[in-house]
């Protein structure tokens, strides 16, 4: 057993493989969960958060007036305030034209870049950036198993005083 975890591409395979489960738990989570981390800087707020299957990353630029230096929140998606509804009273996926008045951008099967003015401040420039969670977890654990997987090299001697 021992030798199956021998040289880099074994280690590096467990470390990545723990690396996708994290994601993978994030993913599951981002179902029933709002999950936001919010991070200060000099002249902008930064914000990841964690929703509906997706990695989300706004930057609004401001004067970050009495805000931490980083903070964090958590709570049911049922008792968050802003999300829509349809029709039949399901709620409707989160978008970034749900927080910011779009001037440009570029989306493509859940991944969502762009920027424009933030609807809920005093029209501060926001960027944005949102990737699906499978984006993160797919890649991850292929090259895991790759390198789980992948049948090690064996090392060539060298000839020691030959010229």
């Amino acid at each position: 057993m021992g030798d199956f975890f021998f040289g880099w591409r074994r280690k590096s395979g467990i470390v990545l493989l723990v690396c996708a489960l994290m994601f993978m738990v994030g993913w599951v989570r981002s179902s029933f969960k709002f999950d936001s981390m919010l991070m200060r800087g000099s002249q902008s707020l930064n914000q990841i958060s964690s929703i509906d299957g997706s990695l989300w990353y706004l930057r609004t630029i401001t004067q970050p007036d009495g805000i931490p230096l980083i903070g964090w929140n958590s709570a049911e998606i049922s008792k968050v305030d802003g999300f829509r509804y349809d029709d039949k009273g399901l709620r409707v996926r989160f978008v970034p034209s749900d927080y910011v008045d779009v001037k440009w951008r570029w989306e493509w099967e859940g991944f969502h870049f762009g920027a424009g003015e933030s609807k809920y401040t005093r029209g501060e420039e926001t960027e944005f950036g949102v990737i699906p969670y499978w984006s993160v977890v797919l890649p991850l654990t292929l090259l895991s198993a790759y390198l789980l997987l992948s049948k090690p090299q064996i090392a060539k001697a060298h000839s020691v005083g030959m010229k």
